[in-house]
């Protein structure tokens, strides 16, 4: 049995409830009635979206390691 599995960081933002909610559901409904068609690969979505969060940890870290406060703001 395979089972699909997706780890979806920032799921309390609005992007990452969005996508948990995709995830959840299915796309059918609006490839078939809208003839909806995504622009970005899935794989692409998620690589752009870890290498962002990659982006901010580590922006994160040089601030606070040069003695910054690190103020993390939600979505």
């Amino acid at each position: 049995m395979v089972r699909n599995v997706a780890l979806i960081t920032g799921v309390t933002g609005q992007d990452g409830s969005c996508l948990a909610d995709l995830l959840l559901g299915t796309s059918t409904k609006a490839r078939t009635r809208l003839r909806w068609r995504p622009r970005v690969p899935f794989d692409q979505l998620v690589e752009m979206m870890v290498d962002s969060d990659l982006m901010l940890a580590e922006q994160e870290q040089l601030l606070g390691g040069e003695g910054h406060t690190v103020l993390l703001v939600n979505d």
